[in-house]
């Protein structure tokens, strides 16, 4: 799992195309259905350079702009591309897992730029390793799920139908449109567009582009798919749930074959050990029951802020159990600020009009039907009820917002707001 909130890094607030969050959603379906959030959030944490630097090594050469110039929206399409260099790089991936699975090893000679010369392919194999067979083959699979355009709906019936990982791209402004797939065989790169840039309303990839790129494959030889590169993997057991290794707390699991790297991984913290009365229907501790009179049980949990979106899409989630009255819980357990975050400087817009905008905080709460009372620098400004949001516009300077619920549990944000 990977998360998909609402998200704001120094000024910059991705969102997803149909403006809408999961909360919590596998990585492999996040890239299938090009959810912009998740990514952006894995490229902060991988690190924008690592990235700019392996599409260096990987023959990427219309970067000419430090990494810096292009920032988190790197993750989204925010450089530069060429066609035949984004096919090339499609290729030398599908070329790095075929020459694993028939070598066990890795050369750098195999990323390169695509040549209209037939070259020979027997090249001294190196041990150089920038992307592991098994994360590329793992990559292929989640691409193979981009749902095809309307010409080819059903294709999953056709036991003789191709399968083609392939990803497709819009430029803002629909200014022109991508299609690139990939098979053991072939790859095909589609650019549709205007030749003076002008953007044109429907221009889509997945509209324009892959129509074109699946007629051409269907224009094509028989295809066959990768091998899914073994000695690059390692078997182990899965939370079925999170995806992360299994924990001791993961009731259910699978056994399965993932990429060696996946020991860097850590476990499950999704699934986590929770003490309830023996009804069931609260959370206690000892400082308010009896040991023999607590249940304890492994229980699924996202964190609030991820609960919130989670779980209206997942309708078996269960909400954890409040805390019964007599016993205290950890507020950061059953409240979360949506926004802001982690940030604690904060710009508060000029309206068209000239007046001084406003900023919405947002809150998550476990607890949908409680009650949230804020207090802005000591003062009560009011309470929110179902959906946590409260509009504020405090003056330049240093604040402290206070939240409190019905329960009496409390959480503090210090923030600076650096315009007047």
């Amino acid at each position: 799992l990977v998360t998909d909130i609402p998200t704001f890094i120094a000024g910059y607030s991705p969102k997803n195309y149909y403006l809408s969050y999961d909360g919590a959603v596998k990585a492999n379906e996040a890239l299938y259905r090009s959810l912009n959030v998740p990514f952006v959030r894995l490229l902060r944490k991988h690190g924008v350079d690592r990235f700019y630097n392996t599409l260096k090594k990987i023959k990427m050469s219309s970067l000419v702009f430090n990494s810096d110039h292009y920032g988190l929206s790197f993750i989204l399409g925010g450089a530069e591309g060429r066609l035949i260099e984004m096919s090339s790089m499609f290729a030398s991936l599908s070329r790095v897992l075929r020459s694993f699975n028939n070598s066990f090893d890795y050369s750098y000679s195999d990323y390169r730029i695509a040549s209209v010369i037939n070259e020979s392919e027997n090249y001294r194999r190196d041990g150089q390793k920038i992307i592991s067979a098994a994360a590329i083959y793992k990559t292929f699979e989640a691409l193979t799920q981009v749902n095809r355009p309307i010409s080819e709906r059903g294709w999953k019936s056709f036991s003789s139908v191709r399968k083609i990982a392939w990803k497709t791209g819009t430029s803002f402004g629909n200014k022109d449109a991508w299609a690139i797939g990939t098979t053991p065989e072939y790859v095909v790169g589609v650019w549709v567009g205007n030749a003076d840039g002008e953007g044109r309303t429907g221009l889509t990839g997945v509209g324009v582009a892959a129509p074109i790129m699946f007629e051409i494959y269907n224009l094509l030889g028989a295809t066959s798919w990768f091998q899914e590169p073994f000695e690059d993997m390692e078997q182990t057991t899965i939370c079925r749930t999170s995806g992360h290794r299994s924990s001791v707390n993961c009731v259910e699991v699978d056994t399965l074959f993932v990429p060696l790297v996946n020991k860097k991984s850590r476990n499950c913290t999704y699934h986590k050990l929770v003490h309830l009365s023996k009804n069931g229907k609260y959370q206690v501790n000892t400082d308010c029951e009896s040991p023999g009179n607590i249940d304890n049980v492994s229980w699924f949990s996202l964190p609030p802020a991820q609960e919130w979106y989670y779980k209206r899409k997942a309708p078996l989630y269960k909400i954890l159990p409040p805390y019964r009255s007599d016993c205290t819980g950890n507020s950061d357990d059953i409240m979360d600020f949506i926004y802001p975050k982690n940030s604690s400087k904060i710009f508060i817009p000029i309206e068209l009009n000239g007046t001084k905008g406003e900023v919405i905080f947002e809150l998550a709460h476990r607890n949908t039907t409680s009650k949230i009372y804020w207090h802005l620098d000591g003062d009560y400004i009011g309470y929110t009820q179902d959906f946590h949001q409260k509009d504020i516009s405090p003056n330049k300077g240093w604040h402290e917002l206070v939240v409190v619920d019905e329960l009496g549990n409390e959480m503090v944000k210090r923030f600076e707001v650096l315009s007047d």
